[in-house]
């Protein structure tokens, strides 16, 4: 029974993270927080590559799937990334090339998580 309602639930989860949104409506969702990337000014910010999940991770395929059906929303997100240079300049001094981030999120605790491909 467990197994049957966890394959159940990841099945919906999969079908779920394949949607595909436009890119306004994914703006300012869940790898593009536009205000915490605009707001950001010197706090402390994590560095994920994507490849460092395992291929079937649920995280990787939700990514996976927002960078297959957000292009245009990751290119707003770079640009949104060089427009605070103050974000710029810190990813570009831990070797981050920008156009390799491909999604942000924001953590609990207001610190970003940036993902690169």
């Amino acid at each position: 029974m467990k197994q049957k309602l966890a394959t159940a639930l990841l099945a919906i989860g999969l079908a779920a993270s394949t949607l595909s949104l436009p890119a306004v409506a994914s703006a300012s969702g869940r790898y593009y927080p536009e205000a915490a990337i605009a707001d950001w000014s010197g706090e402390r910010f994590t560095i994920v590559r994507i490849d460092s999940f395992e291929p079937t991770d649920d995280e990787r395929l939700r990514l996976e799937s927002w960078m297959q059906g957000s292009p245009d929303a990751i290119e707003a997100l770079q640009n949104s990334v060089q427009e605070n240079g103050e974000l710029a300049a810190a990813l570009r001094a831990r070797s981050v090339q920008l156009n390799n981030v491909v999604a942000i999120q924001q953590a609990l605790n207001g610190n970003l998580v940036v993902y690169l491909r």
